[in-house]
């Protein structure tokens, strides 16, 4: 490598006049210098070129190729045949990035010698102008104590570790020619294959552990609206990747991280997709598409935690064809009937969760999420326990109004308002089972072993609707 370009940055560009000045901004900012820019127009129909030739007029490190429009696939493999750089740097027209980012990630590659250079990233949202570090698309408590490294050195699932994103790696252009790595040219889901192989191929990973790129988020999200056209890429690019790691013999050593990865990531994309198509993929699981991805078949208890253990029983819902989807999706269909009466009384509503068990937490939080959307106020508490064993109940509160005292006292989470008892979380032993329960008002709410019980209140702390899940029985009951 003697172009002397230590990085090259290759951007494809679609109809994002919007961010894409930030983002030029931010690329040639750069403490870097010694970089090639590389912007693909892939067949945009706003402004984007006409500022891509105002940098080109500004900076001589960058480049527009124009295309027709293809998709990031195919503009990130053209900018690719285009380099000259020791190392390969894919970015997003919409996002933005730290001065220093290129040269922590190029610095720590030279000095370990990496295929891949990872580091940190947050997100950005545009709506509420906030930052948040997402911790999941780095987990760098299973990364060794000790750079460079390789798959086989995790503490955990390779496919938990990283995120199959492209923009907050660098990877070492020989590496890629080597291994003959490219974008999938389908228009969503087409860095997976991409990121994940080399990930694989990698003798030597090294990562940078500093938050170096912002990703943008915002509720004018295209994207969701193309999947709804391209719902099936997802599988494509996973059935790629299974080929992936056949043709490289290390199918048999990762097939079950591989298949608890699949089933996580068809169940993530069944549920962010709208009815008409969820309906479709539901019907093209059930035909027997998906078996290619080992998922059929297996026990339970194959599927490493229990949100893959969740995903599994609602996937396992979806090939039985049941009139309602999995528990997890009644709970949001559920949520989305109480919008209506929330946005009309948000001053003189409230929610209360109770459940018990870690499948039931996880339920909890996902409920809270759901309420915080609607711009709910929330606390989450956890009961100590039947006298020191492992059984708990958890409690959310969430609420518009000024956030209650809260106190734990012994196997009870207690809500007061005002001086008064508004809320009894407790379990309790029935026989041979612990239950969780919520009393209000002298009424009890009782949630089974395995349930999940959402109280709404009014004003006058009546209760308006009562809804409870069993999650074992995948039964739902609403109490009006």
């Amino acid at each position: 490598m003697t172009s002397g370009v230590k990085v090259s940055v290759i951007i494809p560009v679609y109809n994002a006049e919007q961010y894409l000045r930030q983002c030029l901004d931010s690329v040639v900012a750069q403490t870097l210098e010694d970089i090639e820019i590389i912007t693909v127009n892939d067949g945009s129909t706003d402004g984007s070129l006409t500022i891509l030739e105002e940098y080109v007029a500004l900076d001589p490190r960058i480049r527009v190729i124009t295309q027709e429009n293809g998709g990031a696939g195919r503009a990130r493999n053209a900018g690719m045949d285009a380099a000259n750089g020791d190392y390969l740097s894919f970015l997003d027209a919409d996002d933005f990035f730290e001065p220093n980012m290129l040269e922590e990630a190029y610095k720590a590659a030279v000095s370990d010698n990496a295929d891949v250079s990872a580091f940190k990233s947050d997100s950005y949202y545009e709506d509420e102008d906030r930052f948040a570090y997402e911790k999941w698309t780095l987990l760098m408590e299973h990364v060794p104590p000790y750079l460079p490294f390789n798959y086989r050195q995790l503490t955990t699932n390779v496919f938990r570790t990283f995120i199959g994103w492209a923009w907050d790696k660098i990877f070492k252009r020989e590496f890629v020619q080597k291994h003959g790595l490219r974008f999938q040219e389908q228009r969503t889901t087409n860095d997976l294959l991409f990121v994940y192989s080399a990930i694989l191929l990698a003798k030597r990973i090294t990562v940078v552990p500093e938050i170096l790129a912002h990703q943008r988020r915002t509720s004018k999200d295209s994207l969701s609206k193309t999947r709804e056209k391209s719902w099936d890429n997802f599988y494509n690019a996973l059935f790629a990747l299974r080929e992936t790691l056949i043709d490289n013999n290390i199918h048999d050593e990762l097939e079950k991280d591989f298949i608890n990865y699949a089933l996580h990531f068809t169940i993530w994309n069944y549920k962010t997709l709208a009815k008409p198509t969820q309906k479709l993929m539901g019907n093209a699981i059930r035909s027997g598409r998906f078996i290619e991805l080992g998922i059929h078949g297996k026990p339970e208890s194959y599927f490493s935690d229990n949100s893959e253990r969740k995903d599994y029983l609602l996937y396992k819902a979806i090939m039985r064809d049941d009139s309602e989807v999995g528990i997890e999706l009644r709970l949001t269909e559920d949520l989305s009937k109480y919008c209506s009466i929330l946005s009309e009384n948000k001053k003189d509503i409230s929610i209360i969760i109770c459940s018990r068990d870690n499948i039931g937490y996880s339920m909890t939080l996902e409920a809270a999420d759901a309420l915080l959307s609607l711009g709910f106020k929330t606390d989450l508490h956890r009961t100590r326990g039947l006298a020191g064993n492992s059984h708990r109940a958890y409690i959310a509160r969430m609420d518009f109004g000024k956030v209650v005292f809260d106190s734990l006292r012994n196997n009870k989470d207690m809500i007061y308002e005002d001086g008064k008892l508004l809320v009894e979380s407790t379990i309790w032993k029935s026989g041979k089972c612990s239950n969780a329960r919520i009393i209000i008002g002298g009424a009890d709410y009782c949630v089974n072993k395995r349930g999940l019980n959402i109280v709404v209140i009014d004003k006058k702390r009546n209760v308006i609707d009562s809804v409870c899940f069993d999650y074992q029985k995948h039964e739902c009951k609403i109490v009006r």
